[in-house]
């Protein structure tokens, strides 16, 4: 019966704590492309996190487009899921390792988020009922990765194969960045 407990305990604190990371993450690319306020998607995620991210921004700037106070608070998300569920394993939490995981994590959920953001808009884009501000949002949130492929790949016989080689792109940036930082952490743990 404990076991249970645990597990569901461990489950509940990695879903929490992930679906709040997400609406971290969007919010941070959100504000980076200007993306419309008065969409209900942008302003539900600006609600969710501006309590904390505003506290946070009294102390630290941003650097240019990029919300400092949010991707830092992210960390902090990640790295407090990262020791809870050490503790609910039954492990002791090594905090330097910890927080060097949490970093590498945070990257590739970054990624991930990019990842499926790029899909859903691909996806979307064959389905024309689907409402146009989500559409949009997810046309401004894809974008900055979009059309640097875009420059490089040409339209073969009227596809956009760009979305493809941005997600082996992100893969590869997983493979290489996000997976080594993580595996330090780990050693350090």
């Amino acid at each position: 019966m404990a076991a249970g407990v645990q597990q569901s305990l461990l489950y509940l604190v990695q879903v929490i704590f992930s679906l709040y990371s997400v609406a971290i993450i969007l919010r941070i690319m959100m504000r980076a492309v200007h993306a419309d306020y008065y969409n209900p998607l942008v302003h539900a995620v600006a609600k969710i996190t501006a309590y904390p991210v505003n506290w946070i921004k009294k102390i630290v700037p941003d650097l240019g487009k990029v919300e400092l106070a949010s991707v830092l608070y992210l960390i902090l998300i990640v790295f407090i899921k990262a020791v809870l569920v050490i503790i609910l394993n039954g492990y002791k939490p090594a905090l330097l390792g910890s927080l060097v995981w949490a970093v590498g994590n945070t990257i590739a959920l970054f990624i991930q988020v990019i990842f499926y953001i790029v899909i859903l808009r691909a996806l979307l884009t064959w389905i024309p009922s689907v409402q146009v501000s989500i559409q949009m949002l997810l046309a401004q949130l894809s974008e900055p990765f979009m059309a640097p492929a875009r420059r490089v790949i040409p339209l073969i016989g009227g596809l956009d194969l760009s979305p493809i080689a941005v997600l082996i792109i992100l893969q590869i940036l997983t493979f290489l960045v996000a997976n080594p930082i993580m595996n330090i952490g780990l050693s350090l743990a």
